[in-house]
C-alpha cells in the first residue's frame, strides 16, 4: 500500500468527507496533501509530524512503512516507545528547520553582497565612461 493510500485510508477511518477538512484538522495545506496524494511523492517530515501529533490511535510504523495495523492496540497506544517515535520525529523537525534557517541566512547574506557588487560595477562603468569622455576631448 501506497502513502498515498495510507493517507486515504486514514481521512476515510476518522470520518472527514474530504482532503480540505483532514488538512485544515493536522494544520498542513491542501496542496502539500494534494501533491503526496496525486503524485505518490515522499511525504515530507511535518506531514507526517501533522498526522502522528494529531492521530495518537495511530500506529506510525504503519504510516511511514505500511507494516503492521493502521490503528494501534489500546494496550500500546500509551507505550513509551511511541512516545519516544513522536519525539524523535519533533527532534528531526527541529533540526531540519535549524538547517533551513542557516541555508536561508546564508542565501541572504549572498545576495546582499552580490547587490553591493552589482552596484560597485555600475560605478566603476560610470567612472569609466567618465574617463573616456575626458580622453576623447
Amino acid at each position: 500500500m501506497s502513502f498515498a493510500e495510507r493517507i486515504n485510508k486514514i481521512i476515510e477511518n476518522q470520518g472527514f468527507s474530504n482532503t480540505s477538512d483532514f488538512s485544515k484538522h493536522i494544520g498542513v495545506s491542501r496542496s502539500t496533501i494534494a501533491t503526496v496524494l496525486t503524485s505518490n511523492s515522499t511525504p515530507g517530515t511535518n506531514l507526517i509530524l501533522a498526522i502522528i501529533s494529531n492521530f495518537e490511535n495511530i500506529n506510525a510504523r504503519w504510516l511511514l512503512t505500511g507494516d503492521g495495523d493502521m490503528i494501534l492496540d489500546k494496550s500500546l497506544e500509551n507505550s513509551n516507545f511511541y512516545k519516544k517515535q513522536l519525539e524523535e520525529y519533533k527532534e528531526l523537525n527541529k533540526h531540519a528547520n535549524l538547517i533551513i534557517d542557516v541555508w536561508q541566512k546564508k542565501y541572504e547574506d549572498t545576495k546582499e553582497e552580490l547587490e553591493e557588487l552589482q552596484k560597485e560595477v555600475a560605478l566603476l562603468r560610470e567612472q569609466l565612461k567618465l574617463k573616456g569622455k575626458k580622453g576623447k576631448e
